[in-house]
């Protein structure tokens, strides 16, 4: 696959990340409507998920920073922390997901996974064998 449209995927999912972060915040702590749709127990849960919000855009932000002053560069590097953070992140968060039975959570990290880690071991691929 072309490596621009590989990193031009991975900028749009950062960008995904960053626009999702800066509104959970304001969807969970302002808008009633989302009552009916997704009652939480309380104030206090609800306030807890706001916050994951501003670490999500934080996420957004430096994968955007890794597409765009290294994989556009064919950096081996930001390619390899790409995969690192998601072999981090994913198996644990899915886990603890699955064990308190947010079936749903688990979901959207596979595909949140899935969206990141495939395109960035392609990249590394390709960047490892352009190098040689």
């Amino acid at each position: 696959m072309n490596p621009d449209r590989l990193d031009r995927w991975l900028g749009l999912v950062a960008i995904a990340h960053i626009i999702a972060g800066l509104a959970l915040p304001f969807v969970l702590l302002r808008t009633d409507w989302l009552d009916a749709w997704l009652p939480l127990a309380d104030r206090d849960a609800r306030t807890a998920f706001a916050l994951f919000g501003p670490t999500v855009a934080s996420w957004g932000l430096l994968m955007l920073f890794l597409v765009q002053h290294g994989l556009r560069r064919n950096q081996a590097w930001a390619a390899n922390a790409l995969i690192a953070g998601i072999l981090v992140w994913a198996p644990l968060d899915a886990a603890i997901c699955y064990a308190y039975g947010w079936m749903h959570a688990v979901a959207l990290d596979a595909v949140a996974s899935a969206a990141i880690l495939i395109p960035a071991l392609w990249r590394r691929v390709q960047i490892a064998r352009s190098a040689t």
